[in-house]
Order: C-alpha cells, then structure tokens, then sequence
C-alpha cells in the first residue's frame, strides 16, 4: 500500500474494490467510493483523508490514504468513529487459544 514498508503496510489484491453479499446472497464486487457498510452496520472501511487519526488498538498514526477500519464507540457521552489499521483490527478480531482436548 502507499504507506510503505512498515508493520501495517497492506497489500490489497483488488485494491478499489470490495466484495459483499447481494440480495441474492451472491458476492459482487463495488468500487471503494467513500466507505463500505459491513453487515453489521458499525463498521467502515476507507482510505485515511488527513494522517491524524491515531489506530486504537496500537496507537499509531495512521497514514494519509492508508486503509482503515471504522467502528461506533461511545465516548465522552457522545457516538464516534474510533479507527484502526485493517492489520490491527484483524488481529483484535481473531482470538486463537490452545485448549486441553478431553
């Protein structure tokens, strides 16, 4: 992605363009104009537009017109978009665990 080498850098293989469920339950792909509404409502995906928003989960900056993750969140009484890096999102998202089997 265009914001470089680091420990976020993503590679998006249909960069522009995002795979969702038509009414149909089918997989159609729709350009990345603005955001993209998940299933659940809360969440949203965009390119950043300043490099000020700092990502939740590690505190980084993150970079102008890298992708990020939207969620709602309260805060200070009031509804917000707090953002993420997709990487840190998806590390936030999956939980592996071993367990004892028996």
């Amino acid at each position: 992605g265009k914001d470089g080498p680091g420990k976020h850098s993503t590679s998006i293989p249909n960069e522009g363009v995002a795979e969702e469920r038509n009414n149909n339950n089918k997989m159609v792909q729709s350009p990345l104009n603005g955001s993209v509404k998940s299933g659940v409502g809360l969440l949203q995906v965009e390119r950043a537009s300043s490099g000020r928003a700092s990502c939740r989960a590690c505190k980084e900056k993150i970079s102008k017109d890298a992708y990020r993750v939207g969620m709602q969140a309260w805060a200070s009484g009031r509804q917000v978009t707090v953002w993420q890096h997709p990487l840190c999102f998806v590390r936030g998202a999956v939980r592996v665990e071993k367990v004892d089997r028996g």
